[in-house]
């Protein structure tokens, strides 16, 4: 599949999804076959694959297990179990700003906020909300 039709289908560039499946895969592995189902019969790279395209299309399950080849429960835990892999990266990429800079942000916002209204006043005899 080129890259704008693996785009299409999955909304993330090969790189991207290559790179998202090696950080997670250790979760989505087990050392045997005695586990479940879900893990045995879906390598890593297809379960990733079916979670990212049910992403994608925001779309019912049993399309995405007709898409994939797979019954609407076995993506349902798929999806549950790469959706939860993927959200123990978030600290690694999602950075909360501090109490600081929150406050230093709305300082700043209530600045600008009040100096236009100000300046509209002058102008126009008016306040804008």
């Amino acid at each position: 599949m080129d890259d704008l039709s693996f785009f299409r289908r999955f909304r993330l560039r090969k790189p991207t999804a290559m790179q998202v499946l090696h950080q997670i895969e250790p979760m989505l592995e087990f050392d045997n076959d005695l586990n479940s189902s879900v893990t045995t019969n879906s390598s890593v790279i297809n379960q990733l694959l079916t979670t990212l395209r049910y992403y994608a299309c925001g779309n019912h399950q049993i399309s995405i297990g007709d898409f994939i080849g797979m019954h609407q429960t076995t993506v349902s835990r798929i999806v549950k179990k790469v959706s939860y892999a993927i959200a123990t990266l978030a600290p690694n990429y999602i950075k909360m700003p501090t109490p600081d800079e929150y406050l230093r942000t709305q300082n700043l916002l209530m600045f600008y906020f009040f100096t236009i209204n100000f300046s509209a006043y002058c102008r126009f005899g008016f306040v804008i909300y």
